[in-house]
């Protein structure tokens, strides 16, 4: 309405520009306009230093940014009773990794998380009724992802699988600051732990194709 906005468009998008504020310092970013986000908000690519004074773009991927305790989950019922299996649909068409930009409540920081697991719990059941999301918090320590849980849904029967599954995303595999940004030493090391990932995550898109079959090959446990 003119003049009028809901504050959660405000606050969604004072979200997705502090992302953008702190991952172009490693990143080259393009923001999908509010129309066309069909499920992310943000191309990205990071940026590799060529030598002093030139650089340049590699490996590709997507980000959905979340902040507060803005849930992220898939599938489920709309408010209509409707089951969202279409978001699975749209999961499986995927060409570029996917990962979740989350913005603690203060915009102090960016937590980068992979969605790989998705693709681990569709990989046992097809396509699941739901999926919901849990969260560890940064750590310094080594840490081994969980096998996703699933439960009976009791609005599932007849859609996909019919069960819930939870996914522990884990801890962050970075988390960024404007601060720890301005150590040159930090920004060079995070472009290749982000780029690392992507090659990883890549890979697993391939290997969830029937032309590629080796998911069992890259899958952990």
């Amino acid at each position: 309405m003119a003049g009028r906005r809901l504050d959660t468009d405000s606050i969604g998008e004072s979200y997705e520009v502090f992302a953008e504020s702190v991952l172009a310092r490693i990143a080259t970013l393009t923001r999908i306009g509010t129309k066309q986000d069909f499920g992310t908000d943000t191309y990205c690519l990071p940026r590799v230093k060529v030598d002093a004074r030139m650089e340049t773009v590699t490996e590709l991927c997507l980000l959905q940014v979340k902040g507060g305790s803005s849930p992220l989950q898939y599938g489920g019922l709309d408010r209509n009773g409707q089951w969202k299996g279409y978001e699975f649909e749209w999961l499986k068409s995927l060409w570029a990794p996917l990962y979740l930009a989350r913005i603690d409540p203060h915009h102090q920081m960016v937590e980068l998380f992979s969605l790989w697991p998705i693709w681990w719990a569709m990989w046992q059941c097809g396509t699941p009724f739901k999926i919901e999301f849990s969260f560890k918090d940064a750590t310094q320590t080594d840490y081994t992802f969980s096998q996703p849980v699933k439960q009976p849904a009791k609005a599932g029967a007849g859609m996909g699988d019919g069960h819930t599954w939870t996914i522990d995303l884990g801890p962050p595999f970075l988390q960024l600051t404007h601060p720890n940004l301005n150590n040159d030493s930090f920004r060079d090391e995070a472009v290749e732990i982000f780029r690392y990932w992507i090659q990883v995550d890549r890979r697993l898109l391939l290997a969830t194709t029937p032309r590629c079959p080796l998911l069992r090959q890259i899958t952990p446990g």
